[in-house]
């Protein structure tokens, strides 16, 4: 699967627009070999590359913020609820290892208050595995596309180490 796919496959659908543009950059470069890597057309590229970095770091700084904050609010329901209700009920969830099997867990406990924190718990890792996908992919596109640009005949200035 080519990469530029792979990006809209992967992407979170609500966060497509904060996605590093790696189409609109291909594109960019294309035209910018086709005219010869002038100075100015490279330079505007770079700021191109900055601009898709800058709008990635600023929605992830937000999304930051807003985990942190539901984080430290899960903190303190978790230090809020009694769990010796549903110790027994949780006992139940417990494999032939002595081990909790997590999908029986949450069975078990379904309709407890310690039900409802696992279930938001869970809930807010898989928001946490979405940032960390997105942070991963984006990086991934400006590995890329800076790799790509260093590729190319006639340009002289090497972006790879400079954005990364």
């Amino acid at each position: 699967m080519k990469f530029g796919k792979r990006i809209r496959s992967e992407a979170v659908e609500q966060w497509n627009d904060q996605y590093v543009d790696y189409k609109g950059l291909k594109h960019l470069l294309k035209a910018l070999v086709a005219n010869g890597a002038s100075a100015p057309e490279d330079e505007q590229f770079t700021a191109s590359i900055l601009a898709e970095i800058d709008k990635v770091d600023r929605f992830f700084i937000s999304k930051e913020s807003e985990l942190y904050a539901e984080f430290r609010s899960l903190c303190q329901k978790v230090t809020q609820t009694p769990l010796e209700p549903a110790w027994e009920k949780a006992q139940s969830a417990k494999g032939i290892n002595g081990h909790l099997h997590l999908d029986k867990l949450v069975s078990a406990l379904e309709g407890t208050d310690a039900g409802e924190i696992i279930q938001a718990l869970l809930h807010f890792s898989a928001k946490v595995d979405n940032m960390r996908k997105f942070v991963m992919i984006n990086t991934l596109a400006v590995v890329k596309i800076t790799k790509k640009h260093d590729k190319q005949e006639g340009i002289t200035k090497q972006l790879q180490w400079e954005m990364v």
